[in-house]
């Protein structure tokens, strides 16, 4: 099943002049000096498709353009999927946000989409929280029941601290009682990011050999403390901790401490590996999950990269050009790099869109 973006118009969508733009349904191109816009059109097509912004903490007041008359932003695209055209219409303001998908009302998001921005791979090496969050993220769209069981956790969690840090009367019975569910839950949750892992990992294997042609294994693995898997070990660990998480206020044990990790040739790749080696098994893993999506889904999400350049050296980039010139799903790639962009002027199935001061040249 194919979809795509055709086109786009926005108003009053940062410095975005006001006129429509047309979409190749493979590999969009966007081209400019720093400042001109090219990252706020990518951010326009998945805000139009998310209803969100793929940059965090972003308010209304940060998208509406300076020059606005009028304090509301509006969206109007059309999208294929398959032979079936489709009309998107978003209007949003201070108060509210209203969706319509062929002139009926949306509340939840319909589209699954994949944004890449230079600050991910740098983030993901380095803050566990961050990764921990994406591969969250990731499992739960590839998985329902994966997203239900951590929606749980997420709720007795909450609770459990909740009890710890304010003592609430008879809090020590309550805690025995969420106790038993809580290791059930996260025991079940660890054990099934690791199954998760292991779905992904063949994937990761032929993707990373297809794009950069490396001789390296890599690998993911769920690091994580063998108790987080049992739920023996974890009531265990739990009662040895319960007078130091009475005294801080927060749970020192299960599945919220997991933490994901790539080895590179049987090596921790945070500790072993350059920021060039980095970045390629992070772009590898997002590639990885693209193509699973697709093969539990029937359709590929669409794909946004803003100028992920940085790190990767000439040869590496020729690689991940060839790759997405062979690839099936629309991409949205920008650069204001020259040697990059030199690359992506060859592809031949490629749409090139220069902005200047937010206007197509």
């Amino acid at each position: 099943m194919s979809s795509y973006l055709e086109s786009i118009k926005v108003e009053n969508f940062r410095n975005l002049n006001n006129q429509s733009i047309e979409f190749n349904h493979r590999i969009n191109c966007i081209f400019g000096d720093n400042g001109n816009g090219k990252t706020n059109l990518l951010e326009a097509v998945y805000f139009l498709l998310n209803r969100k912004s793929f940059k965090k903490n972003i308010n209304f007041r940060n998208l509406l353009s300076v020059d606005a008359s009028e304090s509301e932003i509006r969206l109007w695209g059309a999208y294929k999927l398959d032979k079936e055209k489709i009309s998107l219409t978003g209007r949003v303001n201070l108060e509210n946000s209203e969706w319509w998908v062929d002139g009926e009302k949306r509340v939840k998001n319909w589209h699954f989409s994949v944004a890449i921005n230079p600050f991910d791979a740098s983030n993901f090496s380095s803050s566990f929280t961050h990764r921990r969050d994406w591969f969250e993220t990731v499992f739960c769209s590839l998985d329902v029941g994966f997203k239900k069981k951590l929606s749980l956790f997420r709720k007795i969690y909450k609770q459990r601290n909740f009890l710890l840090k304010n003592k609430p009367y008879d809090y020590k019975s309550q805690l025995n009682f969420f106790d038993d569910e809580y290791c059930r839950v996260s025991s079940e949750l660890s054990a099934q990011k690791r199954l998760m892992v292991q779905e992904l990992n063949p994937v990761l294997k032929s993707i990373f050999n297809e794009i950069f042609f490396e001789e390296n294994i890599i690998q993911l693995e769920v690091l994580a403390p063998s108790a987080h898997f049992e739920y023996e070990a974890l009531s265990k660990k739990l009662a040895e901790n319960r007078e130091k998480e009475e005294i801080i206020g927060t749970t020192l044990s299960g599945s919220h401490k997991d933490d994901y990790i790539i080895k590179f040739d049987g090596y921790n790749a945070f500790e072993y590996c350059s920021l060039g080696q980095l970045k390629m098994a992070y772009l590898s893993i997002l590639f990885a999950y693209i193509n699973l999506f697709r093969y539990k889904f029937g359709v590929f999400p669409i794909v946004f990269i803003d100028d992920v350049s940085g790190e990767l050296d000439r040869h590496r980039w020729k690689r991940l050009v060839r790759y997405l010139d062979c690839c099936e799903y629309q991409v949205f790639i920008s650069t204001a790099n020259e040697k990059f962009r030199e690359e992506l002027s060859a592809l031949s199935s490629a749409k090139y869109i220069t902005l200047v001061n937010g206007e197509i040249a």
